[in-house]
C-alpha cells in the first residue's frame, strides 16, 4: 500500500500533463498534506465515508467524516475509473465498505456499467509533521 501512496503521490506533485490518469488541484493538495501510516483497517463505515475519489485506475481515495483520509490499493485494475463522465458506485447489504467489495465504473449518460474492481484493504492516512524552520 506504501507503494500505491508513493505513486500517486508522485502523480499529484510532478503537475505531469501527459500521464493519462490525472487528479484533481484539491486531491493533490490532499495527498502531499498525508502520509501513509501503514495502519490498515479492512472495513470503514458507510455512515462516515463522505467521498470516494479514484486517484489512478488502481488506487482510490477515500475521506471519512471531516479530516480523515484512506487510501485503498484494488487487486486489479479498474478501467476507466479516472475518466470523465464517470461515477463509482458500490452495493452492499452490510454498514460498512470493505476489503473484497466490488466497485463498479458507471457512465453516467448511459447508467452503463463499464467495469468492475475489488477493493483491498485501507491503509489510514495521517497529517504530515510542520517543517521546522520553514519560512512563513
Amino acid at each position: 500500500m506504501k507503494a500505491a501512496f508513493l505513486a500517486a503521490a508522485a502523480i499529484a506533485l510532478s503537475g505531469c500533463a501527459t500521464y493519462p490518469h490525472e487528479i484533481s488541484a484539491a486531491q493533490s493538495e490532499i495527498l502531499s498534506r498525508y502520509e501513509p501510516t501503514g495502519a490498515n483497517v479492512a472495513c470503514l463505515s458507510l455512515r462516515r465515508i463522505a467521498s470516494m475519489t479514484a486517484v489512478t485506475e488502481r488506487v482510490f481515495l477515500f475521506r471519512v467524516g471531516v479530516n480523515d483520509y484512506y487510501l485503498n490499493e484494488t487487486a486489479s485494475s479498474c478501467a476507466g475509473a479516472t475518466s470523465p463522465g464517470v461515477r463509482l458506485e458500490y452495493r452492499t447489504t452490510e454498514t460498512q465498505l470493505c476489503a473484497s467489495d466490488i466497485v463498479a465504473i458507471v457512465d453516467n449518460s448511459s447508467g452503463i456499467t463499464g467495469g468492475s474492481c475489488v477493493l483491498g484493504e485501507f491503509e489510514k492516512l495521517r497529517k504530515k509533521a510542520a517543517k521546522e524552520g520553514a519560512a512563513s
